[in-house]
């Protein structure tokens, strides 16, 4: 699990963690908009906030919410990866953890009919032609109940991405079959 530009994919907004910023909201209110910030929306783990440019940051105080248990955001804590980033020392999910993010958010979101976005997502992020170790892969995706759904998703990519794209195919592959056996064995119990 390692790139130096993972994290750095285009995307509309950038994800903060403060784990502090509940604690005293009214403080960490008011440095926001000294340093300039506007407040765009507040949610139950987060709030939206934005610079002079539009630049839009989310910033949460928890790592997990409803569609992420506690246990899978601990998994993504465990395995993420330090990186430099505007000069400074930030984690981010492992490739895998990304990757399976993204299957993940695109089948969440009614997206598989409707919407192509994360497939964009997943072919940039795959374009990084990083090894993917598919038991890190599966160890995260099992935390969720939709693997013929993610199966669906990594074979709709083997079969419509041209050739041309090098990534790791044999990997992809494995973990499809695997998805596919592990459903068998539930069936079958």
């Amino acid at each position: 699990c390692s790139s130096d530009l993972l994290g750095q994919r285009p995307m509309a907004d950038i994800d903060v963690l403060v784990p502090d910023f509940i604690e005293d909201i009214q403080k960490s209110v008011s440095f926001i908009k000294g340093e300039g910030y506007k407040i765009k929306s507040f949610g139950a783990r987060e709030v939206s906030i934005a610079d002079e440019n539009n630049n839009e940051f989310d910033i949460h105080w928890y790592l997990n919410h409803g569609a992420l248990k506690k246990i899978t955001a601990d998994k993504i804590l465990a395995k993420a990866v330090p990186i430099k980033y505007l000069g400074e020392d930030i984690l981010v999910p492992c490739y895998e953890h990304q990757l399976g993010h993204l299957f993940v958010h695109g089948i969440f979101a009614p997206t598989l009919t409707y919407d192509a976005r994360w497939i964009i997502d997943v072919i940039d992020l795959l374009s990084f032609n990083e090894k993917i170790n598919p038991e890190v892969f599966l160890d995260f995706i099992e935390d969720f109940t939709l693997p013929s759904k993610i199966k669906f998703a990594i074979d709709l990519i083997l079969k419509n991405v041209d050739s041309q794209l090098e990534f790791d195919r044999k990997s992809l592959k494995e973990i499809s079959n695997r998805i596919h056996s592990r459903s068998e064995e539930h069936t079958s119990e």
